[in-house]
């Protein structure tokens, strides 16, 4: 309930995600049109590697925000009081984060997945850039994952750790 609570957060991140996902589409478009296949192969590589940064920034900021505010407003406090065992507690706010970016993580991912349509169908620059490419976007869609979850971990941790969240 307390990491779930809060739209505000939530709204930024999904207003940076589709400022990225225009930007990436513009450049899909743009390059398309003029039947650069190689240029728009390099550049969605690059704007997929930078939207994937980018959210995994998001996510981390979003874990270690979310617990910050929690233990300044006392609400953590709170909760700790009760009968339930840290570690419960933890493993729930953890739960909750995921549930949470659940949506974003899945919008993220189908740049990956739609990259990987236009390269199977016969569209990618051919040869061995093309296996390079696939191989760079599976790796990237499952790396994507699993940073998410070791992201919200780290931060979750951290939040705890220290006494206020730096801005």
């Amino acid at each position: 309930w307390l990491v779930i609570r809060g739209m505000r957060s939530q709204l930024v991140i999904w207003w940076v995600l589709a400022v990225l996902g225009m930007v990436w589409l513009l450049a899909w478009v743009g390059l398309m049109g003029n039947h650069q296949v190689r240029g728009f192969a390099v550049v969605a590589f690059g704007l997929g590697f930078g939207i994937h940064a980018i959210f995994k920034c998001l996510v981390l900021l979003e874990a270690t925000q979310r617990i910050s505010e929690d233990a300044a407003s006392g609400a953590l406090e709170l909760l700790l009081v009760t009968p339930l065992p840290a570690r419960t507690l933890v493993k729930g706010v953890v739960a909750g984060l995921h549930r949470r970016l659940l949506g974003p993580t899945i919008a993220v991912s189908l740049v990956n997945v739609l990259l990987l349509a236009w390269l199977t169908k016969g569209n990618g620059p051919g040869g061995n850039d093309e296996n390079v490419f696939i191989y760079t976007f599976l790796g990237g869609l499952g790396v994507l994952w699993l940073d998410r979850s070791a992201l919200i971990w780290t931060g979750a941790l951290q939040a705890l750790r220290r006494r206020r969240h730096t801005r």
